[in-house]
């Protein structure tokens, strides 16, 4: 049955509100115009705001993700040159800026991962500005988010 939710005193409770929301709505306007401008206007700020906050926030993740992908692609390059003896050790990479710096560590594949190397990049990412340690660690707290 396609009307079985069918009720007549809802629907004219419905159109009977909806009257009463229009003549409302004239009368305020012919008497306070300038009032409705004020909440349109109003209304209009609040979304552009909003939408500036949305923007913002997408541009800084894209700033984050323009400063890892580029410690990582410089990182492997430089690791991977200078380090060709380390490679078949090598478990995985990851980048993730800290403070000014990115930095791009390299870890072991053993059952208990080490840091095999760290490169450290300012913001300009050039080979020539970055720190290298090969020196073999434990990750870090922070790191230790990145592998878990």
């Amino acid at each position: 049955m396609p009307f079985k939710d069918f009720d007549p005193s809802k629907e004219y409770a419905t159109l009977a509100m909806l009257k009463l929301f229009t003549t409302l709505v004239k009368t305020f306007m012919k008497k306070n115009p300038c009032l409705i401008f004020l909440i349109c206007l109003s209304s209009f700020c609040s979304a552009q705001n909003n939408s500036e906050r949305i923007t913002d926030s997408i541009v800084t993740e894209g700033k984050k993700l323009y400063r890892s992908e580029m410690a990582s692609w410089t990182g492997t390059d430089i690791f991977l040159e200078k380090y060709k003896d380390q490679r078949p050790n090598v478990g995985g990479y990851f980048s993730y800026a800290d403070n000014d710096s990115t930095k791009c560590i390299f870890f072991s594949k053993d059952n208990v991962p080490v840091v095999l190397g760290t490169i450290a990049f300012d913001s300009t990412y050039k080979a020539t500005n970055a720190t290298i340690d090969t020196d073999p660690r434990s990750f870090n707290a922070h790191e230790m988010r990145y592998i878990q």
